[in-house]
């Protein structure tokens, strides 16, 4: 399955022109005075980094013009023995000898280059790996996987011995490092393994997550999708594909578009999806087509054709593909295209075509692997090696480290032991003289809790003996005086019998009978057991109001659940004494009773419109609302009292239902 890595045909040369993107934004940085070199001055620097703008301008369209202006920036760069300068001039000349397809002379360019990096101080480590992971690029368009990868492994090991930082310092827009492990990616997948290639792509993509490198995270998804495409896992390729064109979008970066387009396709062909890959490529077939995306293009389309069964059209398509391609001098992208060809000319019935196939196909696979594989078996194995000693190394100086620190911890515990036990001494001598602080203090706070509670006990104690007082005076008042008043008709109609007086004598049996009667429903409202306090309380307020001595306005706000009879009686209770308060002393004609529940909490508000009262100097309350409070305080409660002179009297309890209701 031909599935495309990000160093292919006409963007073959993206390391290397990414490499030149270093340099030359790097150089701006390097342009003060003594640190380039002590013989060059700002505007000779200057001059040299505008030649080299001017050459890397014309990089990807005119690759003589980037010839022109570097052998500029070289010629005045040697003349001043300024090393930086020339190792950028001669990278940008490598770069466009590559581009116009001159391998060699490439190669020998980069590598003047750098030997002219390593002979600056700043940054050289850097640059080094740059280099050489530009090299990279020329010895793989080339075929040479073996050289390829020994860059690879070299730009690795620099980083091994290196002191931190100084290969990847702060500011630079690529890490050399991460290149290095993707382009090691490439080369196993190249060479036809698909599974080592997967993990050195994921160690690239890791770094590069890590340190937000989206550029470098764009063309290792690409490579991850090629690499899902060689191992046959079509799904996990459209998915990476994906990620990767959305991470482009956002970034506004399309240099890798096609690719991941073409790998879908290469995908959609596992998935037995055909014509959905053909729809994909057909784009990439237009005469405005750039020639390496054509190229790739119809490597997938042929092999979409003959899986569709169209043996003619699919050797039409691959045929003048890879004639162009070796034009192009890409060998290292033939191996797939000659087997479908191989393929597509046995299935046609043409044995002879299909052996050429397949022999040419067998040989061009054998120049390319066979000796590449056993140098990167080597080099893997030297760096697993590598690994395992840089591991090794890092913990024996792990344990010293633990040693040295289990040293000084048993000082430390030496010393604090011995201050330890002073401080020991101390803790207890404070604990001592605490605990004796604190004993007292609960004593006191008995004490106070014992007086508080005789206090709530003598105020219940005072509200009943009030309320006996009251029923008593009702008794007195009402029922004796009626009940004789009765007695007495009964007297004179024996001794002279009366029609209208036995009449008016029983309507006044009526009337003390309803007086009972009422007097009983206030000792225990028959409505408050059955129906609750709300229900109770309305009542009475209606009762009042039937009175014609004062309006009371009741108002309940949320559903009041049943409470237990020795938590209700007795707040209802204080409700009566209250009202019967404000009817006593107040002379107010208008009055609000409200029932606030919410949240388990029960707020009642008791209001007057009446004359109100001013506190006694030095008290807050009066003896009355004292044992309101109290009493509320018994309840478990809360109270609070206001009066202006003039405007009237506001009482407001408040309590918590949950541990009262029944």
């Amino acid at each position: 399955m031909p599935c495309l890595l990000s160093i292919t045909p006409w963007r073959r040369f993206a390391a290397a022109a990414l490499f030149l993107c270093l340099l030359c934004c790097r150089a701006t940085a390097q342009e003060v005075p003594g640190k380039l070199h002590s013989g060059i001055s700002r505007t000779d620097s200057a001059e040299i980094s505008t030649l080299i703008n001017q050459a890397n301008a014309f990089q990807e369209t005119q690759p003589d013009s980037t010839i022109f202006y570097s052998r500029k920036a070289l010629s005045k760069s040697l003349s001043l023995n300024y090393a930086f300068g020339s190792g950028l001039a001669l990278a940008n000349m490598a770069t466009a000898y590559r581009n116009k397809g001159e391998h060699r002379r490439s190669l020998a360019l980069y590598r003047e280059a750098l030997t002219m990096i390593q002979q600056q101080e700043q940054d050289r480590d850097y640059y080094t790996a740059a280099a050489r992971n530009a090299m990279f690029g020329v010895f793989f368009h080339m075929g040479m996987f073996d050289s390829a990868a020994l860059n690879c492994f070299k730009v690795i090991s620099l980083y091994d011995n290196a002191a931190p930082g100084s290969v990847n310092p702060k500011g630079s827009l690529v890490d050399p490092l991460i290149d290095a492990f993707q382009y090691l990616g490439i080369c196993w997948l190249q060479t036809g393994y698909p599974e080592r290639s997967l993990a050195y792509i994921r160690k690239a993509e890791a770094l590069s997550r890590r340190d937000k490198h989206h550029y470098q995270l764009l063309s290792i998804l690409t490579n991850k999708s090629s690499a899902y495409c060689r191992l046959e896992m079509p799904d996990k390729a459209i998915a990476t594909a994906a990620e990767a064109l959305q991470l482009a979008g956002k970034d506004n970066n399309h240099n890798f578009d096609y690719l991941l387009r073409i790998n879908t396709a290469a995908a959609l062909l596992q998935q037995n999806n055909i014509d959905s890959a053909i729809a994909l490529l057909r784009y990439y077939l237009k005469p405005d087509t750039r020639p390496g995306e054509a190229i790739d293009a119809a490597f997938v389309l042929g092999e979409a054709f003959y899986r569709k069964g169209r043996y003619a059209e699919a050797i039409a398509m691959l045929e003048p593909a890879v004639s162009a391609a070796r034009q192009a001098d890409q060998r290292y992208n033939l191996i797939t295209p000659y087997r479908v060809i191989a393929a597509a000319y046995a299935a046609w019935g043409k044995p002879k075509a299909a052996y050429d196939a397949l022999s040419t196909k067998e040989l061009l696979e054998d120049s390319l692997t066979h000796k590449a594989i056993e140098v990167m078996n080597m080099m893997d194995a030297a760096l697993q090696s590598a690994e395992k000693d840089r591991k090794l190394s890092q913990n024996q100086v792990r344990i010293s480290h633990q040693q040295q620190r289990l040293k000084q911890q048993y000082q430390w515990i030496a010393a604090i032991s011995a201050g330890g036990l002073m401080l020991a001494l101390l803790l207890f001598l404070l604990y001592r003289n605490a605990r004796n602080k604190r004993l007292r203090q609960e004593k006191q706070l008995q004490l106070m809790s014992k007086e508080q509670e005789v206090q709530q006990l003598k105020a219940i104690m005072k509200g009943e003996e009030q309320e006996r007082a009251r029923f008593a005076r009702e008794l007195h008042d009402g029922f004796v005086s009626q009940l004789s008043a009765i007695k007495m008709n009964f007297a004179a109609m024996a001794a002279q019998p009366s029609p209208a007086r036995f009449n008016e004598s029983l309507s006044q049996l009526d009337e003390t009978i309803r007086e009972l009667r009422k007097t009983a429903h206030n000792l225990m409202p028959e409505i408050l057991l059955n129906a609750g306090l709300s229900e109770a309380t309305q009542l009475y307020c209606d009762r009042i109001n039937q009175s014609h001595t004062l309006y009371i306005d009741f108002r309940n706000y949320g559903y009041l659940p049943k409470m237990e009879p020795a938590f209700e009686l007795p707040l209802y209770r204080m409700i009566q004494e209250a009202i019967q308060n404000i009817i006593k002393h107040s002379e107010a004609n208008q009055a609000l009773v409200q029932f606030n529940y919410d949240s388990n909490i029960l707020g009642i508000t008791i209001e007057d419109n009446g004359k109100g009262f001013e506190p006694l100097p030095g008290k807050t309350t009066g003896s009355g609302m004292h044992n309101f409070n109290a009493r509320v305080e018994s309840l478990g409660g809360q109270f609070h009292c206001s009066s202006v002179p003039g405007e009237g009297t506001t009482l407001y309890f408040e309590f918590d239902l949950s541990t009262h209701e029944q």
